[in-house]
């Protein structure tokens, strides 16, 4: 074997190799920038230098990085799951009672998540506002993705847990929007 920088190994890889869709307990061989032997843990480590190190993740999860310079990853992993709601909704007020249908399924401590509203697409074509979702979740947490993934909508609960206020400083490049206009929610 060529020289290993390091060895990492999990009881939980997942590798995304064709007709494994498990992770399972592997360990990886890393030279430079790259991986250069996958397999058993002991096999990798006996094939690799005595003085090679190893990082053992324990049952941490290992997968394949992501490389996509736009990925929505929470989305596509929670999206198929049952705690995501996918829905676009044909107004505000249709979506907010689908969500709290929705709800009515979900751990009591869980978050009411959604996905897929498109506000230019509801009759009447109108921005929503946190009011509608305060109404509906007075006492939980209510985050609604738009349909691209890029705004939310989020009620006061939502708000609070998060810890933003009007006096909030968004992070660098992320605007905060607490009031009217091209938003993703509104007083």
């Amino acid at each position: 074997m060529q020289h290993i920088d390091r060895i990492i190994r999990s009881k939980n890889v997942f590798t995304a190799q064709d007709g494994i869709d498990t992770a399972r307990e592997l360990a990886i061989a890393i030279s430079g920038d790259r991986i250069v032997a996958v397999g058993a843990p002991d096999d990798v480590i006996a094939a690799a230098p005595a003085a090679t190190p190893v990082v053992d993740y324990g049952e941490q999860f290992v997968c394949p990085g992501f490389h996509d310079a736009h990925l929505h990853f929470f989305h596509t992993s929670v999206g198929s799951s049952p705690y995501m709601l996918m829905d676009m909704g044909t107004s505000e007020a249709a979506l907010v009672q689908h969500a709290l249908e929705f709800s009515q399924g979900l751990p009591d401590d869980a978050w009411v998540v959604t996905q897929g509203w498109r506000d230019y697409r509801w009759d009447p074509p109108e921005h929503p506002t946190k009011a509608s979702l305060d109404a509906a979740f007075p006492d939980r947490p209510c985050v609604m993705y738009s349909g691209d993934g890029h705004t939310l909508w989020l009620n006061s609960r939502a708000l609070e847990a998060l810890g933003v206020t009007r006096d909030s400083e968004p992070p660098a490049g992320v605007p905060i929007v607490l009031s009217t206009g091209q938003c993703c929610f509104r007083d």
